[in-house]
């Protein structure tokens, strides 16, 4: 699904009137109606219920007050619209006693934080404890990295303009925003388009559109050879939960190649083992697809491997014990069509900034990281963003059942069995990506506590995620 950054969004606004006549105050009308009829219709809301709206002093305040007309047209006989910031004074009571409180202090075009008494009217109406729409975004959340330029409005229904923004999925985003509605305001649809070209959402529909095809008479030499270089002596486990969730997601060979001797009770009969000194010598084993680094060791041979992957093979997952070496021994640029799946910390050796700073602008920190490196990123985490340095895709699924050990070897298989079987780099990545995510949503909405997960969990319960995200009567956005 297509979004919107905050400049694209203002841009389109922009053209909108210079390039198709539509002015500012049409499309606020627009606006305004639009959302008002979805608002009437919040479940349980009556005429004689008393409505709230905070109209703030831009365009969105703009909105505010459209909607605040149109619902009185409606019939709805008790609704109050305050402007601010002159009705600072009038606020708290008034909020108390609201069965909805409509925001339309802010929209994407916040780009500071909040002042004292803008903080404090937010605080009050998170206080109020009643039901809030925000329209847009929740007054206060940075539309694009998706955290509170100081306090934001916690609302349980976003009415969005034209596309969602990227700040509805990250971060504290999906927290504070509740449902997400996007709402059309006659912004023209080539506009939106051109436009709007840098940001997409990986759901469940986008999940289907990628899916790898399979014909019925096809035989394993169609589905590709994935070779897993990692495991390392005592670290063996990690290479093995590769290899296995490479297999499970689909590669017709999964070829592991380890330091180690893999115990027998861990060696899967599924796998075809590639001795690790031909690997080191050049020897791919004709795979189509490798996955590198889940528990190899930060040691000269990660390096060598590395180096001779870099010189001869065109697809490359770079994780875990590899990633550390690529950035202590600064080996990149790294070819294009090769991805790297670092976490925040693991991305913070390459940036050289602080972990903390690179989860505030997920978007940001996978864009600089695949314009220094040369190849495409996948930052790991809550959401999960992709980056090939022009675009950027947001995983709309994972929780933190995924905060185990282990997980991101999984991930890694994945997406490797995807590639292994002719996807794209970015299709893989994002298919691989949000079926991991998917596992965990399903294993916490089936009542599961979180904390029960495992990573070897995770390639046992994909079959049964793959045949829901197939169905078509399943899932949004």
């Amino acid at each position: 699904m297509r979004l919107a950054r905050q400049a694209e969004i203002l841009e389109i606004d922009r053209l909108s009137a210079s390039r198709f006549g539509l002015a500012s105050a049409q499309l606020m009308e627009n606006a305004g109606r639009a959302m008002a009829a979805e608002i009437g219709r919040w479940p349980g809301l009556r005429p004689s219920h008393r409505i709230v709206v905070l109209c703030g002093p831009g365009n969105n305040g703009g909105d505010g007050r459209v909607i605040a007309r149109v619902l009185r047209e409606k019939g709805f006989s008790r609704v109050e619209d305050f402007s601010f910031p002159r009705d600072f004074t009038a606020a708290e009571s008034d909020l108390n006693s609201a069965d909805l409180i409509v925001d339309a202090l802010f929209g994407v075009g916040l780009n500071r934080p909040l002042g004292a008494e803008w903080s404090s009217l937010i605080e009050s109406v998170r206080r109020s404890r009643r039901p809030v729409i925000a329209v847009d975004v929740p007054s206060g959340l940075d539309a694009d990295r998706g955290v509170p330029l100081g306090a934001a409005v916690k609302a349980r229904w976003t009415l969005t303009c034209g596309l969602a923004k990227p700040g509805l999925f990250l971060q504290e985003g999906p927290g504070l925003c509740g449902k997400i509605k996007i709402v059309d305001v006659g912004f023209p649809r080539e506009l939106l388009a051109e436009i709007a070209s840098s940001c997409f959402l990986v759901g469940r529909s986008t999940a289907r559109r990628l899916w790898p095809k399979r014909r019925a008479m096809a035989n394993k030499s169609h589905f590709g050879r994935l070779l897993v270089l990692g495991g390392s002596p005592g670290m063996e486990g990690a290479a093995v939960l590769s290899a296995t969730a490479g297999a499970r997601a689909g590669a017709g060979y999964v070829l592991l190649s380890s330091p180690a001797t893999i115990p027998f009770d861990r060696k899967p009969p599924d796998f075809l083992f590639h001795d690790f000194n031909r690997a080191l010598r050049g020897d791919w084993g004709r795979a189509r697809a490798v996955v590198l680094g889940p528990g190899l060791g930060v040691n000269v041979k990660t390096k060598d491997l590395l180096l001779r992957l870099k010189n001869s093979h065109p697809r490359v997952l770079v994780d875990a014990d590899a990633l550390t070496v690529c950035a202590e021994e600064r080996l990149w640029p790294l070819p294009p069509e090769w991805l790297v799946t670092p976490h925040a910390g693991e991305l913070s050796r390459f940036l050289k900034i602080p972990s903390t700073a690179i989860e505030e602008d997920r978007l940001g920190a996978a864009r600089r990281a695949s314009r220094m490196l040369g190849c495409r990123v996948l930052l790991k985490g809550f959401r999960t963003v992709i980056d090939d340095g022009r675009r950027s895709f947001i995983i709309h699924s994972g929780n933190s059942a995924l905060a185990k050990a282990g997980s991101g070897d999984v991930l890694a298989g994945f997406i490797g069995g995807l590639w292994a079987q002719g996807l794209g780099v970015e299709e893989g990545a994002a298919l691989g990506a949000y079926l991991h995510g998917a596992i965990a949503d399903e294993w916490v909405k089936s009542g599961k506590p979180a904390m029960s997960l495992m990573a070897s969990d995770l390639p046992r319960l994909l079959g049964g995620v793959m045949k829901r995200v197939q169905d078509r009567d399943c899932g949004s956005f």
